[in-house]
């Protein structure tokens, strides 16, 4: 909801949903799109459900006579069967890059923004963005060499205590920041993955400047920023690549090899409710993070199937 409130435009959603999860998934997006209007008017939802665990619809209906109330208090307290049920759990893993492309696919803009579940922008980012791509001619015309063109634009991500308010400006997190409210993201668990944007330099600059491009970064071996991008000359993420924090790297690194620039946004952010700690990681993500002989194995195979080089995984 959070993300409604701040996003006031077209909005492309991939939810995980075998078996009866598809059921919960069909009675809430009703739901929803009947108690928050801006979700019916710009929210498209995609189910996405393993082909051996295909969507149960027998028990669609229990939202029917719910208030708004007791249906955010469905969603808040919901448990999916990939929680109550082991097995399923143990044999089905989570299709984190599908689900993306997927949303990404249902996009039909330009731009994209892809975010995580839980993220949310800072106030009037889309329409500051799309001001700043008209001023700037971004937008592309039929036959315009402009499709072409690979630019990242970068918004650094910060993670928020649970129990503050998130910040709607820049000026607003700056408090935060300084109050030791809010950090950057995953600086607990992958510190080194957020580290090439630079946030010292950000967040010490003017909260009163025109909405741009602050600076340019050079790209950095496991970097994994979020960014606004060109959809059609942005490279999918790899269906193919599950590692717990670093699903998203083949991607940015297909953009490293596509000649890609990373430029920061001056005042356009994302914020993560909650700090993420070490204690909260699952026995078998803290295997998977701290495994580096095995991730690298799988990163280079990865890269190899792509078509690229030694040279590339040295780069990435």
């Amino acid at each position: 909801m959070e993300m409604s409130e701040r996003w006031d435009g077209p909005m492309s959603v991939s939810l995980f949903a075998p078996g009866l999860d598809a059921s919960f998934a069909d009675d809430a997006i009703d739901g929803l799109r009947l108690c928050w209007p801006v979700l019916r008017e710009f929210m498209t939802f995609h189910l996405v459900y393993p082909t051996d665990t295909p969507a149960n619809m027998t028990n669609t209906g229990t939202f029917a006579y719910l208030s708004c109330k007791d249906i955010t208090r469905r969603l808040m307290t919901q448990k999916s069967v990939m929680q109550t049920d082991e097995e399923l759990a143990y044999n089905i893993q989570y299709p984190h890059n599908l689900l993306r492309n997927i949303a990404r696919e249902g996009a039909l803009t330009e731009f994209d923004l892809v975010v995580d579940a839980g993220m949310t922008p800072s106030d009037n980012l889309r329409p500051l963005f799309i001001e700043f791509a008209r001023i700037n001619g971004l937008f592309s015309k039929v036959g315009d060499e402009k499709e072409t063109q690979n630019i990242a634009y970068v918004l650094p991500t910060y993670e928020v205590r649970s129990e503050v308010r998130l910040p709607y400006t820049k000026k607003e997190l700056q408090g935060l920041v300084n109050d030791k409210n809010a950090r950057i993201l995953m600086q607990e668990t992958c510190w080194f993955c957020q580290k090439a944007t630079d946030y010292d330099r950000w967040i010490a600059e003017s909260a009163q400047t025109d909405f741009g491009v602050s600076y340019p970064v050079p790209f950095t071996k496991t970097w994994m920023p979020f960014f606004i991008s060109r959809r059609k000359t942005t490279p999918k993420f790899d269906e193919n690549f599950y590692y717990y924090g670093y699903d998203r790297l083949m991607q940015i690194c297909e953009m490293k090899i596509s000649s890609f620039s990373f430029q920061v946004l001056s005042q356009g952010f994302l914020v993560s409710r909650g700090y993420k700690v070490k204690a909260s990681l699952s026995a078998e993500e803290k295997r998977v993070r701290d495994d580096w002989k095995e991730f690298k194995a799988n990163f280079a195979k990865a890269l190899e199937k792509h078509g690229h080089t030694d040279e590339a995984y040295q780069q990435c």
